[in-house]
């Protein structure tokens, strides 16, 4: 994982994070994956797995990767997990 390790005192830290958003968000399953991901996208994904029944009871893999779109589409993104 990238941009951190933080701590609750860095909170200013962690808001200014290396990857600025600007890589997209990929998932995948059985460790399939290779890259590196956000701590920040890791707890989106996190909280937007709660919106979802489809995440329930499913694991998965994120990296971030390519060119980051202006709107997340999660639905889309989780429909590859299930």
């Amino acid at each position: 994982m990238i941009d951190g390790p933080y701590t609750s005192y860095d909170l200013n830290t962690l808001l200014r994070a290396k990857t600025d958003g600007k890589k997209a968000v990929v998932i995948g399953t059985g460790d399939t994956l290779n890259g590196e991901t956000s701590r920040i996208d890791v707890a989106n994904v996190c909280v937007e797995c709660l919106n979802y029944e489809l995440t329930i009871n499913q694991g998965f893999d994120i990296i971030n990767s390519g060119k980051r779109p202006e709107v997340i589409d999660w639905q889309q993104l989780f429909s590859q997990i299930s």
